[in-house]
């Protein structure tokens, strides 16, 4: 976890989900839009539209921040989708949807 940083420029709020875990059918067998297999326990993975592939941001949820790397694509409008591990960080999978605040690092 990431302390917040208010030097960020935050340049999108809106929601996040999570995908891959709880045996909903991902695994090292899929590929993302990079071309890396998925590991839904990588915490640093998100998918998104928004952003260029290898694009790394800070996403915030409350008072806790995570940094990720969009590293694959998704169907939804949405800000974005985390991994499994990377949601975690931030709330309860049981959650399945947060309100979040992503800047953009690098």
């Amino acid at each position: 976890m990431v302390a917040a940083s208010a030097a960020l420029q935050v340049e999108v709020t809106g929601i996040a989900t999570w995908y891959g875990g709880g045996g909903d059918g991902y695994g090292p067998e899929d590929i993302m839009a990079n071309g890396a297999y998925f590991d839904p326990n990588d915490p640093t993975i998100a998918a998104a539209n928004r952003w260029p592939l290898g694009t790394w941001l800070r996403v915030c949820h409350l008072d806790r921040c995570i940094e990720v790397q969009v590293r694959d694509r998704g169907a939804f409008s949405h800000a974005l989708d985390l991994s499994y591990a990377a949601f975690s960080q931030l709330a309860s999978p049981d959650a399945g949807v947060i309100d979040v605040s992503v800047s953009r690092l690098r």
